[in-house]
C-alpha cells in the first residue's frame, strides 16, 4: 500500500512531466507559426495628438499613416483587421514647431511582425495658440440656371457661426462658406438645409450643432404652366438581376388607369418645347407575381420641370394567370 508521501511524490512527478509535455507543444506550435507561410501587408495607424488644452495644431499634419508590415500569416490575420490608434503625446508641448519621429516602440507592433517601411517616419507639427471667433456665413451655388433667372435674394440662419482654431489661421477667415447648393428652377422660392465647409480650412472647428445653416433663397424668372394628358402608364419589375420594363401586350397586364394626366411647371423655353415623349411614367412592381397589385406612380421629367398637379398617385396592375 502506498503512503501519503510516494502518492506526493508521484504526483508532483506527474504534474512535471504534464507541465514539460505542455511547453513541448507550446515550442513545436510555436516554430510551425514562426515558420509557416510569412506574407506583407498595408495597413493604416491613426493617430492621436495629445495636446495641452491652450494650444491647437496650425498645420495639415497628418491623422495617419501607412505601414507596410511582415510577419506569418496567423498573426498577420488578425492585426490587419484591427483599427489601431496610437497618440502621438505633445502633452507638454509649447507655442512652437516640433518634428516628431515615428519610431517601432510607438507603433508597439506584435510579436512576431516587424515593420518593412513606414510612408511617413516624421512628421512636423505645428503648435498654436487657440482662438476663438464669430464669422458669417455666405451661401454659394452649384451649377446654373436656366436663361432669365437671377438670385435676388438669400437669407441665412443663423448667419454667424462661432469658429475655433489657431489664432494665426482665424486672423485670416473673414467668411465660412456653405457646400455647394444647386437650386432648381422650377421654383422662385426655395429652402435649403447646407453644412458650412471647412474644407479649405484645416484646424479650424465648428461645434456639430453649428454645422448646419438653412438657407432661403429668392428667384427671379419666368415660370409656365402647361397640362400633358394622357401619358400611358409602363411597368417596371424590380429585382435581384435589375429593373427592367415589361411588355404589357405580350404578358396580358392590365393597368387601370391606363394613362395620367399631369399639370407642369417649368421655365418658360423648356415648356413651349415639351411634349409627351419627353415625361416617363411607371408603375414598380416588387415581384412579378398573378393577381391585382395596387402600385404607386413614379415619373421621370426634364431638369427644371416639376409636377403641379396630377390625376391620380396610384395604379392598379392586374398580372394574369400564367397559361399551362
Amino acid at each position: 500500500m502506498a503512503t501519503p508521501e510516494k502518492i506526493i511524490k508521484r504526483t508532483r512527478r506527474d504534474l512535471w512531466l504534464f507541465r514539460a509535455v505542455a511547453l513541448f507543444i507550446s515550442i513545436i506550435l510555436w516554430m510551425t507559426v514562426l515558420g509557416g507561410e510569412r506574407v506583407e501587408v498595408s495597413k493604416v495607424i491613426y493617430l492621436d495628438y495629445q495636446l495641452p488644452e491652450h494650444l491647437m495644431i496650425s498645420n495639415s499634419a497628418p491623422r495617419e499613416i501607412q505601414l507596410r508590415v511582415a510577419g506569418p500569416q496567423a498573426f498577420i490575420k488578425d492585426y490587419e483587421a484591427r483599427k489601431i490608434t496610437r497618440m502621438v503625446d505633445l502633452s507638454v508641448s509649447q507655442q512652437g514647431e516640433y518634428e516628431v519621429t515615428i519610431t517601432e516602440q510607438m507603433l508597439d507592433l506584435p510579436i512576431g511582425l516587424h515593420l518593412v517601411s513606414n510612408s511617413t517616419p516624421q512628421i512636423l507639427v505645428r503648435l498654436d495658440r487657440a482662438a476663438w471667433k464669430r464669422v458669417p456665413v455666405r451661401a454659394v451655388f452649384s451649377g446654373t440656371l436656366p436663361e432669365g433667372f437671377r438670385v435676388t435674394n438669400v437669407t441665412l440662419k443663423p448667419s454667424t457661426v462661432e469658429v475655433r482654431g489657431p489664432e494665426t489661421r482665424l486672423r485670416s477667415i473673414d467668411s465660412l462658406a456653405t457646400e455647394g447648393i444647386a437650386l432648381a428652377s422650377d421654383s422662385l422660392i426655395q429652402e435649403f438645409d447646407s453644412k458650412v465647409s471647412l474644407k479649405d480650412h484645416p484646424g479650424v472647428l465648428v461645434d456639430e450643432q453649428n454645422q448646419v445653416v438653412h438657407v432661403s433663397v429668392q428667384l427671379e424668372g419666368s415660370l409656365a404652366r402647361r397640362s400633358v394628358d394622357e401619358i400611358p402608364v409602363r411597368v417596371r419589375l424590380s429585382g435581384s438581376s435589375g429593373r427592367r420594363m415589361l411588355n404589357l401586350r405580350r404578358l396580358g397586364i392590365r393597368v387601370t388607369p391606363a394613362a395620367v394626366s399631369f399639370l407642369l411647371e417649368g421655365p418658360e423655353e423648356v415648356m413651349r418645347n415639351l411634349d409627351k415623349e419627353k415625361v416617363d411614367v411607371w408603375a414598380e412592381l416588387p415581384e412579378f407575381k398573378e393577381g391585382t397589385q395596387r402600385v404607386r406612380l413614379d415619373w421621370g421629367l426634364p431638369p427644371g420641370v416639376r409636377v403641379v398637379k396630377r390625376s391620380t398617385d396610384w395604379v392598379e396592375v392586374q398580372v394574369p394567370r400564367p397559361t399551362e
